[in-house]
């Protein structure tokens, strides 16, 4: 057992919780190379199940995105249904079956920057999000934004 009397100051543990709440890195927009370290299945909280794709770019930076695979919204389902499947082909993945066969590959994926409020401290946010993906290289990507080829078809 250890003493932990004192370790949060002044402000106290919850008011130290609370700002600590949002605090990440937000890289800037362009194409970045990752690897992809984790993917899996996820229930969502409306129901319905969502690939969970952790990956990181060469320089360390964490890269999370969300696809909704099943969806109230056949909108919503179409849409992460289409990234997952241009994801696994960008990768080298191209007979997708398992979350698992994405893991250790590499592709380049396009961030944008979102801002957010957040719903715990009610504070402005930004994050990232992924745009786009493609072959590793195609785009340039490396550990710092690159801008895209004057062949890029997507608006943001």
């Amino acid at each position: 057992m250890s003493n932990l009397e004192g370790i949060f100051g002044e402000q106290g543990q919850q008011e130290m919780a609370d700002e600590a709440r949002g605090e990440f890195t937000v890289l800037p927009p362009g194409w970045y190379t990752v690897v992809i370290l984790k993917a899996q299945l996820e229930d969502t909280q409306s129901g319905g199940k969502m690939v969970v794709v952790e990956m990181e770019t060469t320089a360390g930076e964490a890269v999370k995105d969300r696809l909704n695979v099943v969806n109230n919204s056949e909108k919503a389902q179409l849409i992460g249904r289409q990234k997952l499947a241009k994801l696994g082909i960008c990768a080298g993945a191209k007979q997708l079956t398992d979350t698992m066969q994405l893991i250790g590959l590499q592709l380049d994926v396009k961030l944008k920057v979102e801002e957010f409020t957040s719903n715990t401290t009610g504070k402005k946010l930004k994050s990232n999000s992924v745009a786009d993906y493609a072959k590793a290289g195609d785009h340039g990507g490396s550990a710092s934004p690159t801008q895209a080829k004057s062949t890029d078809s997507v608006p943001w």
